[in-house]
């Protein structure tokens, strides 16, 4: 019994899967067998199984069985589910967040050219810059002072002392 219900846990069906086109109906067929091996005896709690055994890349495409779900109703919405995956994850690979590199980071950078920096300076006459930080200054005065451009961005108005 132990060796059925590790070998139920360890069967499952991931975008892997569906990049190697192994088919749908044979993980279903698969787990369904080792899922009554287990002593899972009706047939909601064996389709609960066949759809924890899916990876959750593809069980949004997927309903969790109710008790009113048959076995063969849920394996032909499987197989309906198959060639839409092959379709949506063929060249798609899942990456986690932290798991980009420097190089992959900087794909979307500009790159540097000797004589250009990264920051150009603004092509706006000296009068209108000085217009513009003239404004700029005006809206963070306040009565009480300057108020601060960093918490301003944060949507706090705070105001810090000379002190």
């Amino acid at each position: 019994m132990a060796i059925a219900v590790r070998e139920n846990s360890e069967l499952t069906f991931t975008v892997t899967d569906v990049r190697a086109r192994r088919p749908v109906p044979t993980y279903f067929q698969s787990k369904i067998l080792k899922v009554r091996a287990c002593g899972f005896e009706s047939p909601h709690s064996q389709l609960i199984q066949v759809y924890s055994g899916v990876e959750i890349y593809l069980k949004h495409d997927l309903y969790k069985p109710s008790d009113s779900t048959t076995i063969s109703r849920y394996r032909a919405l499987l197989e309906e589910k198959e060639e839409l995956w092959h379709e949506a994850y063929q060249s798609w690979q899942p990456t986690p967040p932290n798991a980009l590199t420097n190089q992959s980071r900087n794909a979307y950078r500009p790159q540097l050219r000797p004589n250009q920096p990264w920051r150009q300076q603004s092509t706006l006459p000296n009068h209108t810059q000085n217009q513009n930080q003239q404004q700029y200054h005006n809206v963070l005065q306040t009565q009480q002072g300057l108020l601060c451009p960093v918490h301003l961005m944060q949507g706090q108005n705070v105001h810090h002392t000379a002190d």
